[in-house]
């Protein structure tokens, strides 16, 4: 079982082991209130891949959408399975979903 959503994404300065260059970045996801938390991504940034942040950024609001998006698409197939009701689809809810995956 997962942790229980909403998860929340926090991008910090410096590495893992607490190197803070300008050039590293680090992504962690947490729940409040929940004891989980996950160093997802480390990044760092040179010439050779300078919009690396940008790619690992996104990759990272996907991540802690994972909730949302889990509870949404189960809504969809909930409505769509043995006669359910469209109307049943909670249309704003999945919106949310959606936007935190691209602007969290």
């Amino acid at each position: 079982m997962h942790t229980p959503g909403p998860w929340r994404l926090s991008e910090e300065l410096g590495d893992k082991n607490g190197n803070y260059a300008d050039s590293a970045r680090r992504w962690t996801i947490d729940a409040p209130g929940k004891r989980a938390a996950m160093s997802i991504s480390e990044a760092w940034k040179s010439k050779d891949n300078p919009d690396i942040w940008d790619e690992v950024r996104a990759n990272a609001k996907i991540m802690a959408a994972a909730p949302e998006l889990l509870d949404a698409l189960e809504m969809v197939l909930i409505a769509s399975e043995d006669g359910g009701d469209i109307n049943d689809i909670d249309f704003e809810q999945i919106r949310e979903a959606i936007a935190k995956a691209k602007n969290a």
